[in-house]
């Protein structure tokens, strides 16, 4: 079991982790990377995370379909990350809320669910992606930009 303090310590912007969540698969077991977008505060019981895909082409068919800012689409290409071996793509119009309890519940059961924290360039351009994502609400954004220019 894990102790509060480490688990606070990692559960940071930037933070990346790989689990199943809530991400509706084909494959029950399938996990995905996620990354943690904002720290979370005492007083906020949850936090957001976008979510790594290799599915690009995809991605960029969703965006290019809803007539959505491409912008709002952060690729990392092969070689970029030290933790992505395929291009992959982050969708700052898809966000997941998770609870603190829900991502303790994954790091207690196995701690290798936490990968370490991702390229500093590269959480800057999700970052921007939201910021720029006229799905993402005035709320979220706020709850992400007070956090992370903290």
């Amino acid at each position: 079991m894990c102790s509060d303090e480490e688990f606070k310590r990692l559960l940071k912007k930037g933070s990346l982790w790989h689990f199943r969540g809530k991400i509706e698969t084909a494959q029950e077991s399938q996990k995905h990377r996620q990354v943690v977008l904002h720290d979370v505060e005492d007083a906020w019981k949850f936090f957001f995370l976008s979510v790594a895909t290799s599915q690009v082409e995809k991605k960029k068919q969703f965006i290019q379909t809803r007539k959505l800012p491409m912008e709002t689409l952060v690729v990392v290409g092969v070689g970029a990350s030290k933790y992505f071996k395929l291009e992959t793509a982050f969708n700052g119009n898809s966000l997941i809320q998770y609870g603190v309890d829900q991502l303790y519940a994954e790091y207690s059961a196995d701690p290798g669910v936490y990968k370490g924290e991702l390229e500093e360039e590269i959480f800057e351009r999700i970052l921007e992606a939201v910021r720029k994502s006229p799905l993402v609400s005035p709320v979220q954004k706020r709850m992400i930009w007070l956090s992370s220019k903290s």
